[in-house]
């Protein structure tokens, strides 16, 4: 023992029976304890502690059987702990801590066997871990996790065999996952969710094996999909949809492989279809559906391949059928209906392939025909018919290739013909047909084809010929016959060509005949 000016201690060995050094200890001029060292029985240190002038541990080392320091200790000026290492027997540091000055875990470190870290925690002032590091073999972070200050995880870290991210969450302060990336074994991102501050996803991204996005969902702060888009393995949009604050769908988009357009519908508010457009291989659009508020159809067209218009339907509030085109190949209007209020076609127009009506149907309100028309190659109306209210036929008109009326009928109101004319081909009167309220004809005149008339003939209310008149070539009557209501002829009168008469007969009342020359 080695004493001061004091009588102090200043150094005292304590040595074993083989006189290895044992225990030593320095004091300061104090007094107080500043080094100590014990020693193990083959003289190695194995514990040696340094201490400031309050007396508190500030430096602490124990070693192993080989002299290596395992457990390395550091305190600050107010005796906590600030620095602590331990050491396996390699002599490589598996532990690690260093505190702060409240004496908590600030940063810990644990190594493996290569002396790699495999675990780093580093905590914040209330103690709580912020930063936690896990590696692999290897020493690749395969689990990190940093958190904020209230200690709710904010970004974990999740790393497979290769270092290649797999696992990312990024909490809001609440502790719910804001951002959520997923990746395959390639490292490419597949799965990422963005949350928002009520941890509801507003973006959603789905990517492929090449990293191409697949699926892409945005919502609005109600958390109601607004976005949302489905891609193919090429990339190119296949599926979209819009939709408005309410969460119904406003607008959808479905492509085909090519990334055309094959179908777009728009909704309104109430989340009724109000535009619908289907399109061909060619991106041109076949069907349009165009609705109203009442979500009835309003309007409708179809297109062919060559992307002219075939069928368009226009529909009124009620959505009846308000007008309907079909068009041919070469885009003329072929078909057009326009029907009324009760849905009954009031209009139907058939043109040919010039695009000339061929056929043309006009109805009233009760919907039944009131004007028909059929035109021949030219244009020209060939058959034309009117009706009454009744629907029954009143005049029918049908016209030869020069567009002159060749065959006229009037019916009256009970729908019997009453007049028929036929013509020939220059337009001239052939035939004239006049009948009764019966149906049966009262009036017959036939022409020649100078337009002159030939025979009329007039019959009686039972139908009976009661006056026959046959003309020559220059009109001229030259045989009348005039019979009674028993049909027999009372007076028959035939001229000679000059139109003065010839041969006169007449019966009387008696059956009597006078003849006259």
């Amino acid at each position: 023992m080695w004493r001061d000016k004091n009588g102090r201690p200043s150094v005292s060995v304590w040595s074993d029976r083989d006189g290895r050094h044992s225990v030593s200890v320095w004091s300061d001029r104090d007094g107080r304890h500043s080094v100590s060292v014990w020693s193990d029985r083959d003289g190695r240190h194995s514990v040696s502690v340094w201490s400031d002038r309050d007396g508190r541990h500030s430096v602490s080392v124990w070693s192993d059987r080989d002299g290596r320091p395992s457990v390395l200790v550091w305190s600050d000026r107010d005796g906590r702990h600030s620095v602590s290492v331990w050491s396996d027997r390699d002599g490589r540091h598996s532990v690690s801590v260093w505190s702060d000055r409240d004496g908590r875990h600030s940063v810990s470190v644990w190594s493996d066997r290569d002396g790699r870290p495999s675990v780093l925690v580093w905590s914040d002032r209330d103690g709580r871990p912020s930063v936690l590091v896990w590696s692999d073999r290897d020493g690749r972070p395969s689990v990190s996790v940093w958190s904020d200050r209230d200690g709710r995880h904010s970004v974990l870290v999740w790393s497979d065999r290769d270092g290649r991210h797999s696992v990312l969450v990024w909490s809001d302060r609440d502790g719910r996952p804001s951002v959520l990336v997923w990746s395959d074994r390639d490292g490419r991102h597949s799965v990422l969710v963005w949350s928002d501050r009520d941890g509801r996803p507003s973006v959603l991204v789905w990517s492929d094996r090449d990293g191409r996005p697949s699926v892409l969902v945005w919502s609005d702060r109600d958390g109601r999909h607004s976005v949302s888009v489905w891609s193919d393995r090429d990339g190119r949009h296949s599926v979209s949809v819009w939709s408005d604050r309410d969460g119904r769908h406003s607008v959808s988009v479905w492509s085909d492989r090519d990334g055309r357009h094959s179908v777009l519908v728009w909704s309104d508010r109430d989340g009724r279809h109000s535009v619908l457009v289907w399109s061909d291989r060619d991106g041109r659009p076949s069907v349009l559906v165009w609705s109203d508020r009442d979500g009835r159809h309003s309007v409708s067209v179809w297109s062919d391949r060559d992307g002219r218009h075939s069928v368009l339907v226009w529909s009124d509030r009620d959505g009846r059928h308000s007008v309907s085109v079909w068009s041919d190949r070469d885009g003329r209007h072929s078909v057009s209906v326009w029907s009324d209020r009760d849905g009954r076609p009031s209009v139907l127009v058939w043109s040919d392939r010039d695009g000339r009506p061929s056929v043309l149907v006009w109805s009233d309100r009760d919907g039944r025909h009131s004007v028909s028309v059929w035109s021949d190659r030219d244009g020209r109306p060939s058959v034309l018919v009117w009706s009454d209210r009744d629907g029954r036929h009143s005049v029918s008109v049908w016209s030869d290739r020069d567009g002159r009326p060749s065959v006229l009928v009037w019916s009256d109101r009970d729908g019997r013909h009453s007049v028929l004319v036929w013509r020939d081909r220059d337009g001239r009167h052939s035939v004239s047909v006049w009948s009764d309220r019966d149906g049966r004809p009262s009036v017959l005149v036939w022409s020649d084809r100078d337009g002159r008339h030939s025979v009329s003939v007039w019959s009686d209310r039972d139908g009976r010929p009661s006056v026959s008149v046959w003309s020559d070539r220059d009109g001229r009557p030259s045989v009348l016959v005039w019979r009674d209501r028993d049909g027999e002829p009372s007076v028959s009168l035939w001229r000679e060509r000059h139109g003065e008469p010839s041969i006169s007969v007449c019966r009387d009342r008696a059956g009597e005949i006078f003849i006259s020359m």
